[in-house]
């Protein structure tokens, strides 16, 4: 088996002493084993179906993302496909993979979602 390589997160994280909350340019993070998000996951598709679930995540995701992205927009001065690229770039400094944006598709489409 190949060694990985590895490096250390590149999100700047600030822990709050009184509380332990972990926070991320000003809003609260959670740093979960992969396996606790999954099981959790796989465990409510299967009451609910795979495609209300869809449904529901699609719907809490958006809303996520969408609040996310103001909150990024107010604190580092940056609007339409800027934010879009530093949305993906946060995303791959979390974790969810390497994400790397080669094209935009047009600055218009994106800025109408930003």
């Amino acid at each position: 088996m190949d060694l990985l390589t590895t490096h250390a997160p590149e999100v700047p994280i600030a822990v709050e002493n009184d509380t332990g909350i972990w926070r991320t340019d000003g809003l609260p993070m959670l740093y979960v084993p992969r396996h606790f998000f999954i099981n959790n996951h796989m465990a409510i598709e299967a009451e609910l179906g795979a495609e209300k679930y869809a449904e529901i995540l699609y719907q809490a995701g958006y809303k996520s993302a969408f609040y996310w992205c103001e909150q990024e927009a107010l604190q580092h001065a940056i609007a339409g496909a800027a934010v879009f690229e530093h949305y993906m770039q946060r995303l791959s400094q979390r974790g969810w993979g390497s994400l790397k944006l080669s094209n935009l598709i047009s600055v218009k489409v994106l800025q109408q979602y930003v």
